[in-house]
């Protein structure tokens, strides 16, 4: 962990968490043992052990976010042996999953402890719930616990480490992972119900989800090399070949009537000069900064260099230079010159519309060169 990330990580709450989630799998332990389970209840606590363990190396992108099929072999768990086990499945394979990945000791002990305080909790409600004799009822209860406590615990931290609303954290991560975990555990009662009837006829469900996660993983990648195809590394604004593409889209559009669009293209004054009187990194941040700048004023694109581009669907020409009033306003004391085109417009074919706004841009530069001060 760096030193930075160090001083950030808020302690007061992290420790009092490792501590519980230490209590709650060593206890878990004691009184599994405690019980005398037969080697059937502990081959089933391992092998669900092991499930969880799996799920927790493949997280399924869901979103801005990813999450774990081990929700579902824990949640089963709490259901089929109670607070005890579920706690120490979902401790034990949390440590499991992160082995190897070279994530902070202290994340992957926080993550371990918050998973099986979670655990442990789902398993409390539901025994409350009937247990086995009420599968469907006991499995809705455990989720519920389950995600409740492990978004509390996760939005704790990071509301103290980045000085943010709690309310606001939590209701944003139920907001994001609600769905994708509530479709995930929903095979809990399937998976429970099976398990007491034949073990192979549930451990077949876990082929399914394995093959959806996967499935998942490799269309987020494919997304993902998309995305960067399609990107500008350095400002995350769209690349030339985003731009060709999306500027084509819209002079479709209009051309099928649907309406006007209008082209800004930006140059910005003396970059060269930042780059070699204060170095690249100054350039480069100068970038970053005008990129961000343009975001707010429509579709962005940075084309090479000092180059950027606002494609602007349903402005005309005159809403086109307000947007560039208030981006000029915003780049300010940065000085960049702007050339604006619409489509359709008297006099402006489709394949022209690029060399417009390029030569509305230069006369702008050249305008302001030559303008007696």
């Amino acid at each position: 962990m760096s030193a930075a990330a160090a001083q950030r990580t808020p302690f007061e709450v992290v420790l009092p968490v490792c501590a519980g989630g230490v209590a709650a799998v060593g206890t878990g332990a004691a009184l599994l043992v405690a019980t005398h389970p037969s080697p059937s209840e502990l081959t089933g606590v391992l092998t669900l052990l092991l499930l969880a363990a799996a799920a927790n190396r493949l997280p399924v992108p869901a979103g801005v976010i990813t999450i774990s099929f081990a929700s579902v072999f824990v949640v089963a768990g709490a259901v089929l042996y109670g607070s005890a086990a579920a706690a120490l499945i979902a401790g034990a394979s949390s440590v499991l999953g992160y082995l190897g990945t070279g994530k902070p000791p202290i994340r992957i002990a926080f993550n371990a402890s918050q998973a099986a305080l979670a655990g442990g909790a789902s398993g409390l409600a539901a025994a409350a719930a009937g247990g086995t004799d009420h599968i469907l009822l006991s499995a809705i209860a455990g989720s519920l616990v389950f995600l409740g406590v492990n978004a509390f615990l996760i939005s704790s931290v990071i509301a103290r480490a980045d000085r943010r609303s709690l309310a606001e954290l939590l209701v944003s991560s139920l907001r994001w992972v609600g769905l994708p975990f509530a479709l995930s555990t929903s095979i809990v009662p399937l998976f429970v119900t099976a398990w007491e009837s034949s073990r192979a006829v549930a451990l077949s469900s876990a082929i399914p989800l394995a093959a959806i996660g996967l499935y998942l993983r490799s269309a987020a990648a494919s997304r993902r090399a998309l995305e960067l195809a399609l990107t500008d590394p350095l400002t995350g604004l769209g690349n030339r070949r985003h731009f060709d593409e999306r500027l084509r889209a819209e002079l479709d559009r209009a051309d099928a009537g649907t309406g006007v669009m209008s082209l800004v293209l930006i140059d910005l004054d003396g970059f060269k000069l930042v780059n070699d009187q204060r170095g690249h990194e100054a350039g480069d941040e100068l970038l970053q900064a005008v990129a961000g700048c343009l975001r707010q004023g429509g579709e962005a694109f940075r084309l090479g260099g000092d180059e950027f581009a606002l494609v602007l669907p349903g402005r005309d020409e005159t809403e086109a230079h307000d947007v560039v009033r208030a981006v000029r306003s915003r780049i300010a004391p940065t000085r960049a010159g702007f050339g604006v085109a619409a489509y359709p417009h008297p006099g402006v074919a489709r394949d022209e519309l690029f060399r417009t706004a390029d030569r509305a841009l230069y006369g702008e530069k050249r305008s302001r060169t030559t303008a007696i001060p």
